[in-house]
C-alpha cells in the first residue's frame, strides 16, 4: 500500500499548456561514447538524444538528462550507448520487497492539441526473494493527454543470475506516456490532482521576492481530496531583474533564488521524501538524516537557496552549506514530478504565456 501511494504521488498532471510546435532537435552523438559500468550505491547520469532544458546549470553535461540509480552495492549496472541497452544484475535474495534501482529517461510528448511538452519516463525496479518487479510510469506536465512520445530509445534488462528479463523498451515507455495510470490501480481509485497556486494571479517577474512558480500536488477525490506537497521557486533579494525571453537555465545560473518544498499533510509518504533526498545526492548530509528516517513533517519546509551555483540547504531554523546547489536544483526540476511542473510554469512565465 505504501509503495502504491508513493507511486501515485509520482504521477501528476499540471494545469497549463505549452506552445511548442516541434520538439528540440535530436543528436545521436551519445552512441559514440564508451560503455559504462556502475557497482556502488549512487545516482549515475548518461547522455541521450536531447539537450537538457537546464543545460549550463551545474557541472553536469548538457545532454546528461537521463539517470540510473542503484540503491545498494549488490547490483551491477552496465550501460552500452551504442546498443542502447542497460543491464542490471542483482543475484541477492531480499527478505522483503525492496527497491534496488530505477532509471529515468527524459524526452517530449505531443498533446492532443498538437504541442510538444517535456516528459519523463520512469522505471522503478523492486525485488523480493529472488524475483524482480519492474514498474513503469510517466511524469507528465499537462492534463489533456499525450498522443505521441519521444525519448531515448533503450532496453533495460534485469539479470538475477539465472534468467534475464526485459523490463523496459521504448514501446513500454510510450504506453506509459499515453496512460500514466496504467501501473497504479490505487492512483486511479484515490485520484490525483495538481494545483497551480498562482493561477489567475498577476506575477511581476521583475520584482525581488516574487513567487516565480508555485505548485502543489494532492490525492483524493472531491471533498476527500488532500494536498500533500507544495513546491515554490522564489526570487531572492540580490537577484537580477528577470526579463521575458530569457531561458530558465540563464535565470537560475545568474540569479539568486530559493526552491521551497513544504509538506502539506502527514499523508506524504516518508519513502518518497527519503528517495528524493537520495536522488538529490543529499542522504549523507547530517542535517537531513532525521528527514530521511521520518520524512517531512506536516507543515515542515525544506529549502534550497542558491546564488550563482553556490548556496545552502535550510530545514526549519537549521542550515548547511552545499558546494553545488545548482546541481541539486537542476536534479529536482529535471527529474522530480512536481519539480517538472514548477519548471514548466517558470518556462511559460518567461515566455510570457502566463500572467
Amino acid at each position: 500500500m505504501t509503495r502504491s501511494l508513493a507511486l501515485a504521488c509520482s504521477i501528476t498532471l499540471a494545469l497549463c499548456g505549452l506552445a511548442a510546435a516541434n520538439p528540440p532537435p535530436r543528436s545521436m552523438e551519445f552512441r559514440k561514447q564508451p560503455k559504462q559500468t556502475w557497482t556502488q550505491r549512487g545516482v549515475y547520469f548518461f547522455d541521450g538524444p536531447y539537450k537538457s532544458q537546464l543545460a549550463g546549470l551545474g557541472k553536469r553535461g548538457d545532454y546528461a538528462s537521463n539517470y540510473l540509480a542503484l540503491d545498494d552495492g549488490r547490483s551491477r549496472a552496465t550501460w552500452d550507448p551504442h546498443a542502447r541497452k542497460i543491464v542490471i544484475r542483482n543475484t541477492h535474495s531480499y527478505d522483503e520487497e525492496t527497491q534496488v534501482a530505477d532509471v529515468l529517461v527524459s524526452g517530449y510528448g505531443k498533446t492532443t492539441a498538437g504541442d510538444w511538452v517535456p516528459l519523463g519516463i520512469h522505471l522503478r525496479v523492486f525485488k523480493e526473494d529472488e524475483e524482480f518487479e519492474p514498474l513503469i510510469h510517466a511524469h507528465v506536465v499537462v492534463e489533456e493527454g499525450l498522443v505521441q512520445a519521444d525519448f531515448l530509445s533503450l532496453q533495460v534488462i534485469l539479470d538475477d543470475g539465472k534468467t534475464r528479463t526485459v523490463a523496459f523498451t521504448k514501446t513500454m515507455g510510450v504506453k506509459a506516456a499515453k496512460d500514466p495510470f496504467a501501473e497504479s490501480t490505487l492512483a486511479k481509485v484515490i485520484g490525483l490532482k495538481a494545483v497551480n497556486n498562482l493561477e489567475g494571479k498577476q506575477v511581476d517577474i521583475s520584482r525581488y521576492g516574487a513567487k516565480l512558480a508555485d505548485g502543489s500536488v494532492g490525492i483524493g477525490r472531491s471533498f476527500l481530496s488532500k494536498l500533500v506537497l507544495r513546491a515554490q521557486l522564489i526570487s531572492l533579494e540580490g537577484s537580477k531583474r528577470l526579463k521575458r525571453g530569457e531561458t530558465l537555465a540563464q535565470v537560475l545560473a545568474s540569479g539568486a533564488h530559493e526552491l521551497r518544498l513544504t509538506a502539506l499533510s502527514s499523508l506524504l509518504p516518508r519513502e518518497k521524501v527519503a528517495r528524493d533526498i537520495f536522488l538529490l545526492g543529499l542522504d549523507d548530509l547530517p542535517l537531513l538524516r532525521k528527514t530521511v528516517r521520518e520524512g517531512l513533517l506536516d507543515g515542515e519546509t525544506l529549502a534550497f537557496s542558491f546564488k550563482r551555483g553556490k548556496g545552502e540547504i535550510k530545514l526549519g531554523q537549521e542550515r548547511a552549506e552545499v558546494d553545488d546547489a545548482a546541481e541539486i536544483v537542476r536534479r529536482y526540476l529535471e527529474f522530480d514530478f512536481l519539480g517538472a511542473i514548477v519548471r514548466h510554469q517558470m518556462e511559460l512565465r518567461l515566455r510570457g504565456e502566463l500572467d
